[in-house]
């Protein structure tokens, strides 16, 4: 009887212990970071009326004959089921997704707890609210790296913090620069050099003095002659003479005499000749026929018309006299004719400052403008001998040109001087004059240039940045790249540096960028050879050395078709600047966002992880120790994975699952009835017992 009296108050006291843990577990359903607790149950003693016995001798063998005592508590275990996050918008409000627990500074001691409420106290350190305890982590060390292997320190948020200035010491391009965007040359023409023409020049070269105007001869057209020998029409004979590629003047020449034949088969003139560039048909003295409206034709051609028409009756005499020069054919001037014996685009031989004065035996001053400075103007005397390329030669020095991807001073085949500056607008010819050395006066129509294409350079393309002295002022540094030319296999393209307000540039403000064919950056480089650009503020800050670094990661500079987006994507630098906010990574890191822009690592959250959690000792407020059987604290930081990582603005919710608990309180409200009638059943029996006695 007695011993199921005491097995039933054991198990009035371990079922009370469950209902006990399990009202603990109720109560702190809404207390974050809170972990239930749950009773396990195990027998107590069990007293043995009889032991064992084996078989023997065709005997059985009987178990042992063993009454138990009741019941008691094993252990009261603590869940560390991940709780649900609830969001706060509290950016000192911390959430653990995964396993860890925050080190909380409590003195000489430090706890741990998985309620993340944090909040800062009047002298900056993050307080556990729950307990008062100060949130451990790591702080930067001189050079501002966080390092695990030094010691726990208290958080602290200096408000007053701020970050002192930084010079910029680099700027980092990257992008494209214009393929198909070609920088322009000056190009400069003069009017027509003529020179009078020969039998042997083509007649599609031809033009006639006294317009200054070409023939308009084509490929072709059929020349005819007409007019009158005494009372009989002139025509070609035997048939029209039709211009080639060929045809050259003395052909004419040829072609009128074979036409002008008398009615008697005879012909009325000595001849036909090409005299100082003129047609003379010499009429027989001896008297005879006489010719009447001589003149060649092509339809539709007015020009060469009026050019081969014969002035009046010839009566005894000549048609054109050698001596005028108004009806003279012309030819365009070439590099080996004599300058004294050519003639104007208008048909006038080139003359001196005065009209009456040749060219022989002045000296000409040649001067150029070019890129917007006047080059060393040049003498040069012109006698007997003085060829077209010689003044030509004269003028390409003058204006410091190049012949090099078409640039130069030639002459064209129409007889005029072209001259092609280099390419750019550091190249720029603004004009060149050919005057007089003595007078200075400027030769009128004799040497003109006129601008027929205006130099430029490519697209410029400026990239522009804000840099920092020491002082922390700011400067706007503007680099602009253009391209001026292209030489044989490489593409070349200038850069040059511009800086706002007083600063100057001293050193490595101006350079070259190389591409190859394909676009790739072959070479940068500073045209003084500098390694850097450098600046000198005007404040008084230190010089600024700036290396301009043009491979950033995996990309660089890049010259291909499309359009220019090159621009500046890295730098460094910044003024000094006062702590503005703080926010918390998914790592723990406390990272200070600054008025200049600038963020840094302020602290890391230390994160406890333990062999065994359930063995830690609950410590109120939230908070637990170290125990003999969890194992030593394992302190260090998070790597911030998607399943161990720190949610800023959320708190971890209880892990009490409610309807598991009145589930339990149920089992454990029937055990403490069941054992309570196992007490007032044995009391019936001992009450029956005692009433034998009657």
């Amino acid at each position: 009887m007695l011993r199921s009296l005491f097995a039933g108050v054991s198990g009035l006291i371990n079922h009370q212990t469950k209902l006990d843990v399990i009202g603990n577990n109720i109560a702190n359903i809404n207390t974050i970071g809170f972990k239930s607790g749950r009773v396990s149950f195990q027998e107590l003693l069990n007293q043995t009326v009889r032991g064992a016995s084996r078989p023997a001798s065709g005997v059985g063998g009987s178990n042992a004959l063993q009454i138990g005592l009741g019941m008691g508590v094993a252990s009261v275990d603590s869940s560390f089921t991940q709780g649900n996050l609830q969001s706060t918008g509290n950016m000192f409000d911390f959430a653990f997704q995964g396993d860890g627990f925050f080190a909380i500074g409590m003195g000489d001691s430090v706890k741990y707890t998985r309620a993340g409420g944090f909040a800062l106290d009047g002298a900056g350190n993050l307080v556990h609210q729950s307990s008062g305890g100060i949130l451990q982590g790591y702080l930067p060390d001189d050079d501002g790296v966080i390092r695990e292997s030094s010691t726990l320190q208290d958080i602290v948020i200096d408000n007053s913090q701020v970050v002192s200035a930084s010079a910029t010491t680099f700027v980092g391009l990257t992008g494209n620069l214009k393929a198909d965007s070609e920088a322009a040359a000056t190009i400069t023409e003069t009017g027509k050099y003529m020179k009078i023409a020969q039998g042997t020049d083509t007649l599609l070269s031809l033009s006639q003095q006294n317009l200054g105007l070409d023939l308009g001869v084509r490929l072709g057209d059929n020349i005819n002659i007409s007019g009158m020998i005494g009372a009989t029409m002139i025509g070609s004979s035997p048939a029209p003479l039709e211009v080639t590629a060929t045809t050259s003047l003395q052909e004419v020449v040829d072609f009128i005499n074979a036409s002008i034949v008398a009615s008697d088969g005879t012909y009325p003139v000595n001849g036909v000749n090409l005299v100082n560039g003129v047609i003379v048909v010499d009429q027989s003295p001896n008297g005879g026929t006489d010719i009447f409206d001589l003149r060649l034709n092509i339809e539709g051609n007015p020009e060469f018309n009026n050019a081969f028409t014969f002035p009046s009756i010839i009566l005894g005499g000549m048609a054109g006299a050698p001596g005028d020069m108004s009806q003279a054919l012309l030819t365009a001037a070439e590099t080996t004719d004599l300058l004294i014996d050519l003639y104007n685009y208008e048909g006038m031989p080139l003359s001196g400052p005065a009209s009456d004065i040749g060219l022989e035996g002045i000296t000409l001053t040649i001067q150029a403008y070019v890129g917007g400075e006047a080059n060393t103007p040049r003498n040069f005397t012109i006698d007997n001998t003085t060829t077209m390329q010689e003044l030509m030669n004269q003028v390409q020095s003058v204006t410091g040109i190049t012949n090099f991807g078409g640039s130069g001073v030639e002459l064209m085949t129409d007889g005029t001087i072209r001259v092609t500056g280099n390419t750019g607008l550091v190249n720029e010819i603004t004009s060149i004059s050919i005057a007089d050395a003595a007078s200075q006066v400027t030769f009128g129509n004799t040497f003109i240039f006129n601008e027929i294409q205006a130099a430029k350079d490519t697209e410029l393309h400026p990239v522009s940045v804000d840099i920092y002295d020491s002082v922390g002022a700011q400067h706007h540094l503007t680099l602009t790249f253009r391209k001026p030319q292209t030489f044989g296999d490489t593409i070349e393209w200038y850069w040059e540096a511009s800086i706002d307000g007083t600063s100057a540039l001293t050193g490595g403000d101006r350079g070259r960028l190389v591409f190859s064919p394909e676009g790739e950056l072959v070479s940068f480089s500073y045209d003084d050879g500098s390694a850097a650009l450098r600046i000198s503020p005007d404040n008084g800050a230190e010089i600024i050395d700036i290396n301009i670094q043009t491979q950033v990661g995996s990309s660089t500079l890049t010259q291909t078709a499309g359009y220019s987006s090159a621009k500046v994507v890295m730098t460094d630098g910044y003024a000094s600047g006062s702590l503005e906010s703080v926010f918390v990574d998914e790592t723990g890191t406390i990272v200070g966002q600054f008025s200049n822009g600038v963020s840094d690592v302020m602290a890391q959250v230390a994160v406890a992880n333990f062999a065994n959690s359930s063995g830690l000792i609950r410590s109120g407020s939230n908070l637990f120790s170290e125990s003999s059987n969890s194992g030593r604290s394992i302190i260090g930081t998070l790597k911030g994975t998607t399943v161990n990582s720190i949610t800023p603005g959320a708190l971890e919710m209880s892990n009490v699952n409610l309807a598991a608990e009145f589930t339990e309180m149920i089992t454990a409200q029937r055990g403490f009835q069941a054992n309570a009638r196992i007490i007032s059943t044995g009391d019936e029996m001992l009450n029956e017992l005692v009433n034998i006695k009657r």
